[in-house]
């Protein structure tokens, strides 16, 4: 055994691409591009093993724990120093023969940092010293790392199979695509590369665009375009940042910025917008839903081959809905006319199912994966937190998380845990959060707010931004060894 070993034994699920397998190359793509501007390892190689370790991002370890790599723990209880933990899964290694055997693999927050993690190793092992000096001819390095790499004798091949049959050489040329959260559900805010974005509405009705970028400090602007109703949503997609929002007629209104043409905006054709829409990226698709006017989940895509409208017919909505991609499903959450919570998704050759998961719930619920479980958030009827959450084993469950809210809620997975966010009936933040070795916790952030919030992970911080008061933009962020959580004013002047 090696400091750094993996098996090699997911097996790719075919060499060429298709349906989901093309999704997984543009997203594990894009992470081994921005590795590959890191630490000078091939992105090609990287999205090759990844492919093949983590069966195209279906295995175990990828789902569970954004662990793309088989990445190992050596000692089984040293993470590292990028990974949050370390869990055991049921692996196969060829030493002399192939058997099955339980190994103990590392955590991850995100796929980010599991691509980070694979660029520091490779980079700092020893063993893979000789390869560095291959790092502009791919097939080389993959000869030089692949015998300690792994144990399957055929790894090699396989890897440099792969590269050919779906051209991923061309991933180590290409431009970098910068880090994003790329769809948190239902969020105004998001990270950008190193940046921190949220957006807001302005008192004037126009989109106003808060970002802090570390050594230059926060800036604000409007974007001008159509006036807008109510709370815009946004995600990463590629090298753009994509916001929407319900404008003031009801059609969908969409601001775009791409690096060196700056911001651009349109109005999305189809449909009537009667609430806050929803979005996230899904493969080389951008995806938007929003209650209509006439009671049903109306749904947007884009592609490279243009724009679509459509609406998702069966079932009713009645509050703002959210949605998440997980594996190459699409889900999408909100509330029935009936106050329980309705759950559509999306499979692609089945097309889309509509289901009720009961419960009783006012306001827009929040939702994300966490492994291979769904979690969605709602406020619930009698003012406190409910929580479903589904499992392929353990099907549907329905809880209550207690606590007292006045608004609706944001949530996310970092690490092992599970974090939600809601404005108490007092006005002050209140966080939940779930860890798997200590049970749920509630506790209170503190400030004077008036809005509901958005949430996300940049890091290892975690970072809240809501409305206070005075109609200014409040922001809380907290990360490891800071003690408690920290409060300040972003300023503006917002109604979102």
């Amino acid at each position: 055994m090696t400091g750094f070993v993996t098996t090699g034994s997911a097996a790719a699920t075919g060499l060429t691409t298709s349906g989901y397998q093309e999704d997984y190359i543009a997203v594990a793509g894009a992470a081994a591009q921005r590795m590959q501007a890191e630490y000078n390892i091939p992105a090609s190689v990287a999205t090759g093993q990844a492919i093949l370790e983590s069966a195209w991002g279906k295995s175990e370890a990828a789902v569970v724990d954004h662990n793309h790599f088989g990445t190992k723990c050596i000692p089984i209880d040293q993470p590292g120093p990028i990974a949050s933990g370390c869990r055991p899964h049921t692996t196969t290694e060829c030493e002399p023969d192939c058997h099955t055997v339980t190994r103990t693999f590392r955590v991850y927050r995100t796929n980010e940092d599991s691509f980070r993690d694979y660029g520091r190793n490779i980079t700092t092992y020893s063993g893979y010293a000789n390869a560095l000096q291959y790092r502009t001819q791919p097939d080389r390095f993959i000869e030089e790392i692949g015998p300690t790499y792994a144990t399957d004798r055929d790894y090699v091949s396989k890897v440099k199979n792969l590269m050919r049959a779906n051209n991923l050489y061309r991933l180590d040329s290409a431009p970098a695509a910068p880090v994003g959260d790329y769809g948190l559900a239902g969020s105004a805010s998001f990270r950008y590369n190193e940046q921190q974005h949220t957006f807001q509405r302005g008192r004037d009705g126009y989109l106003n665009h808060f970002l802090y970028t570390p050594g230059s400090g926060r800036n604000t602007e409007t974007l001008w375009g159509p006036k807008i109703v109510g709370e815009p949503v946004g995600f990463v997609h590629g090298n753009q940042q994509h916001v929407f929002a319900r404008s003031e007629n009801n059609t969908l209104a969409h601001w775009w910025f791409t690096p060196g043409q700056g911001w651009s905006n349109e109005i999305r054709a189809g449909g009537s917008v009667g609430g806050n829409p929803t979005g996230f990226a899904y493969g080389n698709q951008q995806h938007v839903f929003a209650r209509g006017t006439d009671g049903k989940l109306q749904h947007w895509f884009y592609s490279p081959t243009g724009p679509v409208h459509e609406v998702w017919g069966e079932g009713d909505i009645a509050g703002d809905p959210t949605g998440f991609v997980h594996g190459d499903q699409q889900h999408v959450f909100a509330r029935s006319s009936a106050g329980t919570l309705n759950h559509w998704f999306y499979t692609p050759g089945r097309g889309v199912t509509f289901e009720n998961w009961e419960g009783s719930i006012t306001g827009a619920p929040t939702g994300f994966v966490d492994g291979d479980q769904q979690h969605v958030f709602a406020r619930a009827a009698n003012g406190t937190l409910q929580h479903w959450f589904y499992s392929p084993e353990g099907g549907r469950v329905l809880e209550n998380w207690q606590g007292s809210i006045a608004g609706d809620p944001a949530g996310f997975r970092d690490g092992v845990q599970q974090h939600v966010f809601a404005r108490a009936a007092n006005g002050t933040l209140q966080h939940w959060f779930y860890d798997p070795a200590h049970g749920r916790t509630i506790e209170n952030w503190g400030g004077e707010l008036a809005g509901d919030p958005s949430a996300f992970v940049s890091g290892s911080q975690q970072h809240v931004f809501i409305r206070h008061q005075n109609n200014s933009l409040s922001h809380f962020y907290y990360g490891p060894g800071q003690g408690a959580p920290v409060g300040e004013s972003w300023l503006g002047d917002i109604t979102s």
